[in-house]
């Protein structure tokens, strides 16, 4: 008689919590699945529902450390359940560790290979992974599996935008808002491409101007720091919008000091050191680019000053930066001065 009441309270149990998650009601549900753990401490099967679903309730309220942890558990007890798998790649993908979303989301693709928020998923992955081809082929046998996956569609023309594809990403949101109309989602991604593809045309006009007015410049001085420069950030690995920025920012140092170059060595690690500073990137440091450039870390901190002084410079400065957006309107107000 009392086993009967432990399997009826197992069961009443796991009833409420189906009803819970079928609501979207996960910080709720929480509480009975640890419950039911307890409960169904001798069901391998109770067990797995239980880590399953708190994994998926605790990614969802973005505890990423214990949705791993119940998630693993669950894999441990039905490691041939895709879905888990799945669910352990966005916890990765959400900490940010690519490379091992990537292989949960492989992994989940060889158990159901014909699921389309699989596919989605595993493409976005190789897509970021700089696997674009294989990316961009996953992504579109998404869309070929669900023609309304609404998040197959932002993806793909993410894709594009994101190598320069504009008009590409826009003709692929047009389909999706023709197969799902008035999508909000959809919508607001196809006015934040429209945006960006005119500013990347704004951009790639004032990149014109600039290189006919620096290849104008008759000092070979000027010259000698834009070489010293572009090479010593290549060697760091900057992308070629930093190092186009860079020259940019030269060209408008130099046009208002109008300066006598003695040490093009200096200027140039002046240069890097302000790039490094306007993007933050991690690493470069004034004594990292002192001894690239054979200089002195006096000598960088005095030339940085003079030039953020001279143009103005803030953090994350639009005219210089490529920095991530989302920060641009935390930090822009910042100075960058040394001091």
């Amino acid at each position: 008689m009392l086993e009967g009441k432990v399997i009826d309270s197992r069961l009443w149990v796991k009833g409420q919590i189906e009803a819970r998650l079928e609501k979207g009601h996960f910080k709720s549900a929480i509480p009975l699945l640890e419950r039911l753990i307890r409960l169904g401490r001798s069901s391998l099967k109770l067990k797995e529902f239980a880590y399953g679903n708190l994994g998926q309730a605790y990614l969802s309220l973005r505890r990423l450390d214990k949705a791993e942890d119940c998630l693993k558990k669950a894999i441990k007890l039905n490691p041939r359940e895709s879905r888990y798998h799945y669910l352990l790649g966005l916890v990765y993908s959400a900490s940010g560790m690519i490379s091992d979303a990537l292989k949960e989301f492989e992994h989940t693709v060889r158990i159901v290979d014909n699921k389309s928020e699989y596919q989605r998923a595993l493409g976005w992955a190789k897509f970021v992974s700089g696997r674009t081809a294989e990316g961009i082929k996953h992504l579109r046998k998404a869309l070929d599996l669900d023609n309304k996956n609404v998040y197959a569609y932002a993806d793909l023309a993410s894709c594009y935008m994101k190598i320069n594809r504009f008009s590409k990403a826009s003709k692929i949101l047009k389909e999706g808002l023709l197969r799902i109309p008035g999508d909000p989602f959809l919508i607001r991604a196809q006015n934040l491409i429209e945006r960006t593809g005119d500013e990347y045309k704004k951009i790639k006009e004032e990149e014109k101007r600039v290189r006919y007015k620096i290849d104008k410049i008759k000092d070979s001085k000027f010259h000698k720091v834009r070489k010293s420069l572009l090479r010593g950030m290549r060697l760091a690995g900057y992308s070629e919008a930093q190092k186009k920025s860079a020259e940019k920012l030269w060209y408008d140092f130099y046009k208002m000091r109008k300066l006598h170059i003695r040490r093009p060595e200096s200027w140039a690690a002046a240069l890097e050191y302000t790039i490094a500073r306007l993007d933050l990137i991690e690493g470069e440091t004034q004594k990292t680019v002192a001894s690239k450039y054979g200089v002195s870390e006096t000598i960088i901190s005095s030339r940085f000053n003079d030039i953020c002084r001279t143009l103005d410079i803030r953090v994350f400065d639009k005219r210089y930066s490529v920095g991530e957006e989302f920060f641009i309107g935390i930090l822009h107000g910042l100075s960058l001065r040394d001091e």
